[in-house]
């Protein structure tokens, strides 16, 4: 019920209540006119968010779907096919709805995924091993990697021999692998 009071699914099922509420009223009320006016009105709860959409895109000079749905909602209301605009509008309101949910769960995986990327790395400098800021690895500098710990930078493995971890437990011993803080692919064995 969340995702409703949030709003993404309340236009499409309001839309969708009004269509069921057209194919009941013909048979119940006999009055086609009826029937015609939940359409209508379920083609402009579905549509007005689509045509405001499409309204801040033409004031931007950018034509796209949205303008070409709203085009066919009102052409197909004025020539009296009122299922049609109805149905269009609902479809395209399912479609933003699910694209929605779609783009927020990106999101939250994206910000899960930078929430668990390490903040320091550990680079040798002169000799020495430096704690710094994962930001302040400079290309070509040299990050060790304690086994079990997770890479703060992208980089190619230039000592000790990787492995892919298969547990959340590290390794009972304690050795590292030496990464340079170049991009590219990394390879499975040292160069």
């Amino acid at each position: 019920m969340e995702t409703l009071r949030n709003g993404r699914w309340s236009v499409p099922a309001v839309s969708g209540l009004l269509i069921v509420l057209s194919w009941l009223s013909g048979p119940l009320v006999g009055r086609a006119w009826v029937a015609d006016l939940f359409l209508i009105v379920a083609a402009v709860v579905a549509g007005t968010p689509i045509l405001i959409k499409a309204a801040r895109a033409v004031a931007v000079k950018v034509i796209g779907i949205d303008l070409l749905v709203s085009i066919a909602a009102v052409g197909a209301v004025i020539i009296g096919e009122h299922w049609e605009a109805a149905a269009v509008t609902f479809l395209f309101a399912i479609g933003h709805a699910l694209e929605d949910a779609t783009l927020n769960k990106t999101r939250s995986a994206l910000a899960e995924l930078v929430a668990v990327a390490p903040d320091v790395a550990v680079v040798l400098r002169d000799g020495e091993q430096v704690q710094v800021d994962a930001e302040q690895v400079a290309n070509g500098e040299v990050v060790l990697i304690k086994n079990g710990a997770k890479v703060p930078v992208d980089g190619e493995v230039v000592a000790g021999t990787p492995r892919p971890s298969t547990s959340r437990r590290s390794s009972p011993d304690n050795s590292s692998v030496a990464m340079s803080g170049s991009s590219g692919s990394t390879p499975s064995t040292p160069r």
